[in-house]
């Protein structure tokens, strides 16, 4: 039951795959959300995870790029991106902190 928590490296290795067979930017958010969110990142990954039962994960992956770009590693924003369908919109040549890691 304990190795199911937060802190294990089961259940660390076991979001990390998830989070890696949505798309390479995918697996960038979960590194950003780890260092940001500390011993709380595991609520806005499961979330993230959660979107590709409703959208496709290239889709996905295409949202947490363009929210790298701008600097973005809330689940609520990613799933805002995905709502509103602009994962495919041009993005704009300015960034925020994370955008030279896309």
């Amino acid at each position: 039951y304990k190795r199911q928590c937060p802190g294990f490296p089961e259940y660390d290795n076991k979001y990390s795959s998830k989070m890696e067979s949505i798309g390479k930017h995918a697996s960038s958010i979960l590194s950003l959300i780890k260092k940001e969110y500390k011993g709380d990142w595991h609520k806005p990954v499961r979330g993230i995870i959660k979107l590709c039962e409703i959208y496709d994960k290239e889709l996905v992956d295409k949202a947490c790029y363009r929210a790298l770009c701008y600097g973005i590693i809330s689940y609520s924003k990613i799933k805002a991106i995905l709502e509103n369908g602009c994962y495919d919109l041009p993005i704009a040549d300015f960034g925020g902190s994370y955008a030279n890691i896309a």
